[in-house]
């Protein structure tokens, strides 16, 4: 029987009753893990973490990805509010909560999660493109501009911000101002393209 991890912790904080000691670095792991599909390795880890120091938000979250990356929108919005209702400063879990309701079918919810977020964070483009899909998808196109633009204030060349607002713009009708974006849009595409060319060519 494998024995559990022991992790030393600092003082009990808003994200659960200690933070561990060694638990960034390991988190930074996990989430690489995360991202190159090792779900099992890092249920495990995180199980251990929780056994260990109790109910953490960043463990929460970490779950809540698993279970988004999954195809789980349920487990995922659940495992999301647990993290947010432990900590609810954390913009990066609002933003995820936001994913699992649009991802669950309900751009409705996801609405007030990247709210959440973005008056956490301002700065974020892609919550600001997230939250401008999910207010399209629920008939306010008007307010979707609104954030598309806000998120091409923050970023003039994400393609993701122009090709939005360009649907959003012919949407109701404005042909011209969606053209201009829809061609933006695929200039700024080209030239990262080109870019990531010569950058591979360079290494070669």
């Amino acid at each position: 029987m494998s024995q559990t991890r022991s992790f030393a912790v600092q003082p009990a904080s808003a994200q659960g009753p200690g933070i561990p000691v060694e638990l960034d670095p390991l988190l930074i792991g996990l989430e690489q893990e995360i991202r190159a599909g090792n779900f099992g390795p890092v249920r495990a880890v995180l199980a251990e973490v929780t056994a260990s120091v109790g109910p953490h938000a960043v463990v929460e979250h970490l779950h809540a990805q698993i279970e988004l990356l999954s195809g789980n929108a349920a487990g995922a919005i659940e495992r999301a509010r647990r993290s947010v209702q432990i900590d609810p400063a954390v913009a990066s879990a609002w933003y995820t909560l936001g994913r699992a309701s649009r991802a669950a079918g309900d751009p409705e919810q996801a609405v007030p999660a990247y709210r959440r977020a973005l008056a956490l964070d301002p700065s974020l483009v892609a919550v600001h493109i997230s939250l401008g899909i999910a207010q399209r998808a629920i008939g306010d196109v008007r307010a979707a501009i609104s954030t598309y633009r806000a998120a091409l204030s923050l970023d003039p060349d994400s393609p993701e911000a122009h090709r939005n607002l360009s649907n959003a713009l012919a949407q109701l009708g404005e042909e011209d101002q969606a053209t201009m974006h829809f061609e933006r849009g695929n200039e700024v595409l080209q030239r990262q393209v080109v870019a990531l060319s010569e950058a591979g060519l360079a290494q070669l």
